[in-house]
Protein backbone atom coordinates (compact mmCIF):
# COMPACT_ATOMS: atom_id res chain seq x y z
CA UNK A 1 0.00 0.00 0.00
CA UNK A 2 1.49 3.58 -1.18
CA UNK A 3 0.47 6.17 1.70
CA UNK A 4 0.45 10.28 0.20
CA UNK A 5 0.88 13.33 2.34
CA UNK A 6 -1.61 15.82 1.12
CA UNK A 7 -1.93 19.12 1.44
CA UNK A 8 -5.67 20.19 0.79
CA UNK A 9 -6.45 24.03 -0.32
CA UNK A 10 -10.16 24.19 0.10
CA UNK A 11 -12.75 27.72 0.10
CA UNK A 12 -16.43 27.74 0.80
CA UNK A 13 -18.78 29.48 3.23
CA UNK A 14 -17.92 28.51 6.60
CA UNK A 15 -17.23 30.97 9.95
CA UNK A 16 -14.15 30.45 10.61
CA UNK A 17 -12.96 30.71 6.69
CA UNK A 18 -14.96 34.09 6.28
CA UNK A 19 -13.43 35.42 9.71
CA UNK A 20 -10.27 34.95 7.69
CA UNK A 21 -11.11 36.80 4.26
CA UNK A 22 -12.07 39.16 6.00
CA UNK A 23 -9.21 39.85 7.82
CA UNK A 24 -6.16 38.89 5.30
CA UNK A 25 -3.50 39.37 7.90
CA UNK A 26 -4.83 37.23 10.16
CA UNK A 27 -3.53 33.53 11.10
CA UNK A 28 -5.59 31.56 12.48
CA UNK A 29 -5.09 27.66 13.60
CA UNK A 30 -7.34 25.36 15.01
CA UNK A 31 -7.30 21.51 16.40
CA UNK A 32 -10.46 19.46 17.07
CA UNK A 33 -11.21 16.74 18.77
CA UNK A 34 -14.83 16.75 17.20
CA UNK A 35 -16.33 17.57 20.66
CA UNK A 36 -13.96 21.30 22.12
CA UNK A 37 -12.26 23.58 19.32
CA UNK A 38 -8.85 25.38 20.17
CA UNK A 39 -8.48 28.32 17.96
CA UNK A 40 -5.27 29.85 18.33
CA UNK A 41 -5.00 33.51 16.28
CA UNK A 42 -2.63 35.49 15.48
CA UNK A 43 -3.24 38.90 14.45
CA UNK A 44 -0.46 41.29 13.05
CA UNK A 45 -2.11 44.29 13.18
CA UNK A 46 -3.29 45.27 16.76
CA UNK A 47 -6.38 47.37 15.43
CA UNK A 48 -8.19 44.17 14.13
CA UNK A 49 -7.43 42.69 17.85
CA UNK A 50 -10.43 43.14 19.40
CA UNK A 51 -12.90 42.73 16.27
CA UNK A 52 -11.42 39.20 15.66
CA UNK A 53 -11.93 38.06 18.54
CA UNK A 54 -15.53 39.25 18.89
CA UNK A 55 -16.51 37.98 15.29
CA UNK A 56 -14.62 34.58 16.68
CA UNK A 57 -16.97 34.44 20.14
CA UNK A 58 -20.25 35.04 18.10
CA UNK A 59 -19.10 31.56 16.15
CA UNK A 60 -19.19 29.28 19.31
CA UNK A 61 -19.50 29.45 22.90
CA UNK A 62 -16.14 30.39 24.33
CA UNK A 63 -15.17 28.59 27.85
CA UNK A 64 -11.52 29.75 27.71
CA UNK A 65 -9.55 32.55 26.48
CA UNK A 66 -5.46 33.23 27.12
CA UNK A 67 -4.08 35.81 25.25
CA UNK A 68 -1.17 38.51 24.88
CA UNK A 69 -3.08 41.45 22.75
CA UNK A 70 -2.15 40.02 19.47
CA UNK A 71 -2.07 36.37 19.59
CA UNK A 72 -4.78 34.38 21.55
CA UNK A 73 -6.04 31.28 22.09
CA UNK A 74 -9.54 30.07 22.33
CA UNK A 75 -11.49 26.74 23.58
CA UNK A 76 -15.08 26.64 22.20
CA UNK A 77 -17.55 24.38 23.82
CA UNK A 78 -18.65 22.75 21.02
CA UNK A 79 -17.12 21.96 17.62
CA UNK A 80 -18.23 22.90 14.00
CA UNK A 81 -16.02 20.17 12.17
CA UNK A 82 -19.14 17.93 12.48
CA UNK A 83 -22.10 20.44 10.56
CA UNK A 84 -23.09 17.94 7.79
CA UNK A 85 -20.56 19.73 4.75
CA UNK A 86 -18.21 21.01 6.81
CA UNK A 87 -14.59 20.06 5.26
CA UNK A 88 -13.60 17.81 8.03
CA UNK A 89 -17.03 15.62 7.99
CA UNK A 90 -16.46 14.70 4.16
CA UNK A 91 -12.75 14.12 5.19
CA UNK A 92 -13.56 11.81 8.21
CA UNK A 93 -16.37 9.41 5.41
CA UNK A 94 -12.82 8.10 4.12
CA UNK A 95 -10.24 6.22 5.31
CA UNK A 96 -8.19 9.79 5.12
CA UNK A 97 -6.22 10.54 8.16
CA UNK A 98 -6.75 14.60 8.60
CA UNK A 99 -3.48 15.42 11.09
CA UNK A 100 -3.97 18.88 12.81
CA UNK A 101 -4.60 21.84 12.94
CA UNK A 102 -6.01 23.61 10.30
CA UNK A 103 -4.95 26.62 8.89
CA UNK A 104 -6.96 29.35 7.93
CA UNK A 105 -5.67 32.27 5.66
CA UNK A 106 -7.13 34.62 3.64
CA UNK A 107 -10.29 32.50 3.11
CA UNK A 108 -8.23 29.24 2.45
CA UNK A 109 -8.42 26.28 4.71
CA UNK A 110 -5.48 23.87 4.68
CA UNK A 111 -5.68 20.87 5.71
CA UNK A 112 -2.38 17.95 5.85
CA UNK A 113 -3.84 14.30 5.09
CA UNK A 114 -2.78 11.17 4.66
CA UNK A 115 -4.09 9.22 2.37
CA UNK A 116 -3.95 5.77 2.71
CA UNK A 117 -5.56 4.68 -0.95
CA UNK A 118 -5.19 7.18 -3.76
CA UNK A 119 -9.01 5.89 -4.77
CA UNK A 120 -10.39 7.45 -1.56
CA UNK A 121 -8.53 11.03 -2.45
CA UNK A 122 -10.68 10.39 -5.38
CA UNK A 123 -13.69 9.93 -4.08
CA UNK A 124 -13.19 12.90 -1.28
CA UNK A 125 -12.07 15.33 -4.10
CA UNK A 126 -15.23 14.06 -6.29
CA UNK A 127 -17.26 15.01 -3.07
CA UNK A 128 -16.10 18.14 -2.64
CA UNK A 129 -16.48 19.53 -6.24
CA UNK A 130 -20.49 18.17 -6.29
CA UNK A 131 -20.88 19.83 -2.99
CA UNK A 132 -19.26 22.73 -4.28
CA UNK A 133 -16.39 23.42 -2.57
CA UNK A 134 -14.03 25.25 -4.10
CA UNK A 135 -9.91 23.01 -3.71
CA UNK A 136 -6.92 22.64 -4.85
CA UNK A 137 -4.33 20.26 -3.83
CA UNK A 138 -1.20 22.24 -2.89
CA UNK A 139 1.32 19.23 -2.28
CA UNK A 140 0.94 15.15 -2.64
CA UNK A 141 4.27 13.62 -1.96
CA UNK A 142 4.77 9.76 -1.05
CA UNK A 143 4.69 9.63 2.56
CA UNK A 144 7.46 9.40 4.95
CA UNK A 145 6.05 7.59 7.41
CA UNK A 146 7.03 10.05 9.94
CA UNK A 147 4.31 12.37 11.02
CA UNK A 148 6.16 14.27 13.27
CA UNK A 149 8.72 14.93 10.51
CA UNK A 150 6.85 18.06 9.21
CA UNK A 151 5.07 19.12 12.10
CA UNK A 152 6.29 23.09 10.39
CA UNK A 153 4.38 22.49 8.10
CA UNK A 154 0.92 25.34 9.69
CA UNK A 155 3.97 27.48 10.05
CA UNK A 156 5.45 27.17 6.47
CA UNK A 157 1.88 27.33 4.57
CA UNK A 158 1.41 30.75 6.82
CA UNK A 159 4.68 32.41 5.14
CA UNK A 160 4.11 31.47 2.07
CA UNK A 161 0.54 32.52 1.65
Amino acid sequence: MSLYEVVLKVTHDCPFGNVSRRFPSLKMFLWCNREHEVIEIVAEKEEEYETVKAELSKIGCMLEESSDRLKSHFITKTCSCTTDNSVGKNIDTFNILHVSPVVYRRGWEYYRLIVFRHEDLRKLMKRLEQRGFVFDIVRKVPFDGFIASSCLLPLMLCSQI
